[in-house]
């Protein structure tokens, strides 16, 4: 019997519909197919990459917790 292999998705997906970054929290709207849980890299406006999780989701907005704080990152600019 042939067994399959699981394979890691070959496409990431980036948001930029932040709607609001409150102390560590980044609130994102218009999302789909995120997890709770799920780890995720959030880009600031210079390019600088930090880790975050998702604490909530919904069918269209999620919550995340950036580990490293969210200072210097701007609703407009940064990328989740």
């Amino acid at each position: 019997m042939l067994k399959t292999i699981p394979r890691p998705n070959l496409f990431t997906k980036e948001y930029r519909t932040i709607t609001q970054i409150t102390g560590p929290l980044i609130f994102v709207e218009q999302i789909a197919h995120v997890g709770y849980n799920e780890m995720v890299e959030i880009i600031g406006p210079e390019g600088n990459k930090r880790l975050g999780q998702v604490l909530e989701v919904d069918s269209k907005r999620c919550m995340v917790r950036v580990f490293v704080g969210t200072s210097g990152l701007d609703i407009e600019k940064t990328r989740v």
